[in-house]
């Protein structure tokens, strides 16, 4: 993985040789004036925090649009819009008649610290390489199976613009692909999972898309089918097999050729709609998840989150005072144990760090414990018995 000494040297001589200079007298800061639009107030405001990062910092992301990985280090650095945020006020706030929530804020964005995430995600990715996802969605029309995924099309491709690669099917072989289709149809993400590492993903997106018909109306003298389709998507790490999103859409669509009203009702999915029945607006699967994805990888990058920490060949006796290391050590923030099975205890670390830096730790405050492994956030070991 990596050195956090390292990169932050590197990113300091990034920084120390980088072209980008601020005018004279500007003190690495701006304000800003934006309104932000969203679904709640909540999303309302981090639209309006990404405008006026977007905004404030502007010049210098365009700056770096011909760089390597511009557009996955763009969505990471904006996904934390909020962290270069150093004061705002909100100016007004209302509701509109269509549900959209409106907010007007002034903001004060740090530029220095947009110009040090840029460099430091930029070395990290350069350190790990750019995170690999594989999709597979079942997709049914009136209870039929449909060769290919409307949703998981447009899904496809708004990562794709992010920057994300994707497992091509093609590379499958039919085993395989028969494989992933049966645990899809079956909702065995396990079995995906373990498809996905084969092929090098970290993240695992699953789940299904089914399109029914609501009813058939006449409007104008016309008549029109009307379909309603439900996706239900969960998104996990490869490695870990920790669940990243869970996330549930609805969307309805009409036409007056069923297969057409079908096919839009699945292409609602992914975009921001209104519900015709409430006339709310409902966040589109492709941007949430994206978003979700992008919050989750920054995280990843900081060397955050769950890791797995297997050890074969330990008494049940010893399990307990294991646990209570672990617990003490600072980087762990909290301790999870799994079944204690023909020797093998499986923890889960939250941690704040990464896990190649807690298992030099471990095998230094716990004697009997032998690390033979450390892939991405997998840990594995040997008990030495006395």
């Amino acid at each position: 993985m990596f050195n956090r000494t390292i990169i932050l040297t590197a990113v300091m001589g990034l920084l120390g040789s980088a072209s980008w200079a601020f005018a004279a007298g500007d003190k690495n800061t701006k304000e800003v004036t934006v309104v932000g639009n969203g679904m709640s107030e909540e999303e309302a405001m981090r639209d309006a925090m990404r405008k006026a990062l977007e905004e404030g910092a502007g010049t210098y992301i365009s700056s770096q649009t011909q760089t390597k990985d511009f557009a996955i280090v763009k969505d990471t650095v904006l996904a934390k819009a909020a962290g270069f945020i150093l004061s705002k006020e909100v100016l007004s706030k209302n509701k509109t008649d269509e549900g959209i929530w409106v907010i007007k804020m002034k903001a004060v964005v740090s530029i220095q610290r947009v110009v040090d995430t840029w460099g430091a995600v930029t070395v990290l990715l350069e350190q790990m390489g750019r995170p690999k996802i594989m999709i597979y969605l079942k997709e049914t029309i009136d209870a039929k199976p449909q060769d290919d995924s409307a949703v998981q099309t447009v899904l496809e491709n708004q990562l794709l613009k992010s920057g994300f690669v994707l497992v091509n099917k093609k590379q499958m072989d039919e085993i395989q692909r028969k494989e992933a289709e049966v645990a899809a149809a079956e909702n065995k993400p396990d079995k995906l999972l373990q498809i996905a590492k084969k092929f090098g993903a970290q993240i695992l997106i699953t789940g299904s898309a089914d399109a029914v018909l609501f009813q058939n109306k006449t409007v104008s003298g016309m008549e029109v089918s009307i379909y309603t389709a439900v996706a239900k998507v969960f998104c996990y790490r490869s490695d870990t097999g920790q669940s990243m999103a869970t996330i549930n859409k609805r969307a309805t669509g009409n036409h007056r050729a069923p297969q057409m009203a079908a096919n839009k009702s699945l292409e609602l999915i992914n975009l921001d709609h209104n519900e015709p029945d409430t006339g709310q607006m409902t966040r589109g699967l492709a941007p949430e998840l994206t978003e979700d994805i992008l919050n989750f990888w920054q995280e990843v990058l900081a060397g955050r989150g769950d890791a797995k920490f297997e050890i074969s060949g330990i008494e049940f006796g010893d399990v307990e005072k294991v646990e209570t290391e672990l617990k003490k050590m600072k980087p762990v923030k909290a301790v999870n144990s799994g079944e204690f099975d023909n020797n093998i205890i499986t923890f889960t670390l939250q941690l704040d760090c990464q896990a190649k830096d807690i298992a030099k730790d471990i095998s230094k405050v716990i004697k009997q414990i032998k690390i033979t492994s450390v892939s991405g956030n997998v840990i594995k070991a040997e008990w030495k018995k006395d």
